[in-house]
């Protein structure tokens, strides 16, 4: 299982997560966008949103990550079965001193 990266979401497989509590969801939004762009799991998972931590995601069977937006839109890719840790690429301003999330 390698790392998936889709515009800033970042999908790092785990080993021996503990998924108590997962939810199973379809069609699962891995991250909102303001503009309605959001990028979304198309398929069966269990999902573990921790407050105050990252989310949890199992994969059941291959499934796609997918951007809802009409144009510049990254490209779907699969997301093979297994558990993936839910991440956001950051960004440094060196000049404000600032660590910000990084957004479509």
């Amino acid at each position: 299982m390698n790392t998936k990266i889709h515009g800033e979401i970042v999908l790092r497989p785990e080993k021996n997560a503990d998924m108590t509590g997962a939810v199973r969801k379809k069609d699962y939004v891995v991250a909102h966008s303001e503009t309605g762009h959001d990028h979304i799991l198309l398929g069966d998972c269990l999902v573990l949103e921790r407050e105050g931590r990252d989310t949890l995601i199992q994969v059941e069977d291959d499934a796609k990550l997918f951007h809802k937006k009409t144009n510049t839109r990254h490209n779907d890719i699969t997301v093979k079965n297994g558990i993936y840790r839910v991440l956001s690429k950051k960004t440094y301003n060196p000049y404000l001193k600032v660590i910000k999330k990084v957004r479509d």
